[in-house]
């Protein structure tokens, strides 16, 4: 959690040193430590920071994580559970939640998490065996922005909008970045382009009758996609907005904004929202945009922003200020195929319609007993969110309403179980819950019944380095093992064990990322995380490992046939290729030499050429034979000027000292005119 362990100055030598602290971790799972060298001389800094992560045996505790302190942790903890409190702008690693046995999402939107962290929290139920409680809030399931991410397909319920449920109406106003960069390829017949045309057809299709929406296309100019017009028929809004091609120049923010406007102030909906898609490192202020996003708030219309790129890159703090003036969200992503989730996720956010805040009466259905604790009854509630359940789904409570929604679910998915309560516990539509006698019961009574067990422990382990590669050597009496390990980006990787001995197998593997790659064995008892391995720095600023070099000159030498650290004799026995084939220039120029002696010989006299000249007598020498023959060269286009010849009616007639009509050559000139003289 950013504690200090130690600090303090040490000398160092060439090589290898070790680096001692102290530290006592409160609970098992994976704790990571991070190492920072500070050198007044250093030159390459990219490399003096590390973190590397150990696993600690122990009891396991549960994650709460929520926007500000919440009454979950203090119930728990005055019930001695254990219980780890962290907001959600600290990253959450798959190490962190190796040490839990069960995580809580407390009213806390989707917005503070990446789709990679969201990723790792299904992973975390799915194949860890962790337990799940999203508990509900304005900002919490399909409001808080949770549709169509990995989160929501390990939850017991599903949260789309459906018409039925819906209060108000609102208006839409989407505009797309279609500048140059956006018709770089993505995939066979695929853009990015065409990924953010999906997206805004995602926005669509959530929308329903009741609501308004208005499309454009931004480069130096707008180009109207869809006027604002009713959601009436999303086949044909889709067809339009899926057409969408990228034109040039860089996205003009300030009049994309403008152009929008003037459209939504023409809807009869109070909620208007503007999603604005921008490539980060390309999106122009081409006026007074703050200004402008002043004056939409003025208007109550608010504007998100989903940028193309990271937080790092030129043109995103601009964007960040629009999302933040504005009112609105920011979303970033590198990956452009992630483009149709967060279009989604902001269209829930924004349409405001998951959430009814009116006192609502419950009804007891299954009540706390899949969990152990009985029909206990829930007072009224003030606020909940609304959801659908999914197949498999168990309910403990519903509204009391014709139409009812549920409001305790649970289910089991993969290894773990997971809880969506969607009323409210503490703040302004949850203190009637905090009231409530039996609150302390029903937050035990589930934290107990989703938590999974320790670790069901494993025999020998081992894991070593052996240059830029990890070997993980495993005893199993049950045949081969199944370890996934995960990327610190949450990506898996299955490992490819091969037997060594009976009932030890080893596997190899090399991480391609920078951080903490956690290892997750598979066992008929239950899950067993392995020791983490860690890739400290990346190959640019990385030390050469000696070993690995050695290995990687072998396998250079071997594939040119080479010799390592040959002698002297070896070297003379086998000389080089290159001196082999110099050792044939001097006969190859001996030869040559005559060759070109003889084509200079030939251009001076031309005495090859009078040998080789055929009998000229024996051929036809008519007026018409010549035309025909002169007739049929080639046309001037084809060929150069000084190659051309001219007809034969335009040929001098035959010199009277020419014998048999020959035509005279340049010695014969030279001869008449020599004797003339």
């Amino acid at each position: 959690q950013g504690k200090l362990v130690a600090s303090g100055k040490k000398t160092v030598s060439k090589g290898s040193n070790a680096v001692s602290f102290r530290d006592i971790p409160n609970n098992g799972g994976i704790h990571e430590y991070t190492l920072t060298v500070q050198h007044a001389q250093d030159r390459t800094i990219e490399n003096n920071t590390v973190t590397v992560g150990t696993l600690v045996q122990g009891p396991k505790t549960v994650l709460v994580l929520s926007e500000s302190p919440s009454p979950i942790t203090s119930i728990l903890r005055s019930q001695g559970v254990q219980v780890i409190e962290r907001h959600p702008e600290l990253p959450i690693t798959m190490g962190l939640l190796t040490q839990v046995r069960a995580f809580i999402l407390h009213n806390v939107p989707a917005t503070h998490f990446s789709l990679s962290e969201m990723r790792m929290f299904a992973l975390a139920v799915e194949e860890m065996g962790k337990g799940l409680w999203m508990i509900g809030g304005p900002g919490s399931f399909g409001v808080g922005g949770y549709l169509h991410t990995d989160l929501e397909e390990v939850l017991p319920v599903s949260l789309e909008i459906r018409e039925e449920k819906r209060k108000v109406g609102m208006a839409m106003g989407i505009t797309l970045d279609r500048s140059g960069s956006m018709g770089m390829s993505m995939g066979p017949n695929l853009t990015k382009m065409d990924l953010a045309n999906q997206g805004a057809a995602s926005a669509i299709d959530l929308l329903t009758a009741m609501d308004h929406v208005a499309v454009t296309a931004v480069d130096t100019e707008t180009h109207t996609i869809v006027n604002l017009q009713a959601v009436d028929d999303q086949d044909r809004l889709r067809k339009s907005v899926l057409g969408i091609e990228s034109g040039g120049g860089g996205i003009f923010v300030d009049t994309a904004l403008k152009d929008l406007q003037l459209m939504l102030l023409q809807a009869p909906q109070r909620n208007k929202r503007i999603i604005l898609f921008a490539d980060a490192q390309d999106a122009e202020n081409d006026g007074d945009t703050i200004s402008t996003v002043r004056e939409l708030q003025q208007n109550n219309i608010s504007v998100s922003v989903i940028a193309l790129g990271t937080p790092y890159d030129s043109d995103a703090a601009f964007l960040t200020k629009i999302a933040q003036k504005g009112g609105g969200s920011i979303y970033f992503t590198e990956s452009p195929t992630e483009l149709p989730k967060l279009f989604s996720m902001e269209t829930m956010v924004a349409s405001q319609s998951g959430f009814i805040d009116e006192p609502t009466s419950v009804t007891t259905i299954q009540g706390l007993s899949r969990f152990g604790g009985g029909l206990l009854s829930l007072p009224t509630l003030q606020g909940y969110n609304v959801t659908y359940t999914k197949n498999g789904t168990q309910i403990g409570y519903q509204t009391d309403e014709d139409n009812p929604s549920p409001l305790l679910a649970s289910s089991q998915t993969g290894l773990g179980q997971s809880v969506a309560y969607m009323g409210c516990i503490g703040g302004q539509c949850g203190q009637s819950f905090l009231q409530w006698a039996g609150a302390s019961k029903f937050v035990k009574t589930i934290i107990n019944g989703i938590s999974s067990s320790n670790d069901s422990g494993h025999g020998f382990v081992g894991v070593q380095q052996e240059g830029n590669d990890f070997v993980y050597t495993v005893e199993s009496m049950n045949g081969t093992p199944i370890v996934q390990v995960y990327a610190p980006d949450g990506a898996q990787e299955t490992l490819s064990f091969s037997q060594v001995e009976p009932n030890l197998y080893e596997a190899r593997m090399r991480p391609d990322a920078v951080g903490i790659h956690t290892a997750i064995l598979s066992t008929e008892d239950g899950v067993s995380t392995l020791p983490p391995v860690s890739k400290t720095i990346s190959n640019e600023f990385a030390s050469i490992h000696p070993q690995g070099s050695a290995e990687a000159l072998k396998r250079l030498s071997e594939r040119t046939s080479g010799l390592i650290n040959p002698t002297i004799a070896q070297i003379r026995a086998n000389p080089s290729k290159s001196r082999a084939q110099d050792s044939w220039r001097p006969w190859i120029l001996c030869l040559l030499l005559p060759l070109l002696l003889l084509e200079i010989v030939e251009r001076r006299i031309q005495w090859l050429s009078r040998m080789l000249r055929p009998n000229q007598d024996s051929m036809t020498t008519s007026n018409e034979t010549d035309s025909k023959v002169f007739d049929t060269q080639t046309s001037v286009e084809s060929k150069p000027i000084a190659s051309l010849k001219p007809s034969a009616t335009e040929l001098p007639p035959p010199h009277p000292n020419s014998k048999d009509g020959k035509t005279e050559t340049l010695q014969d000139a030279l001869q008449r005119a020599k004797n003339r003289d």
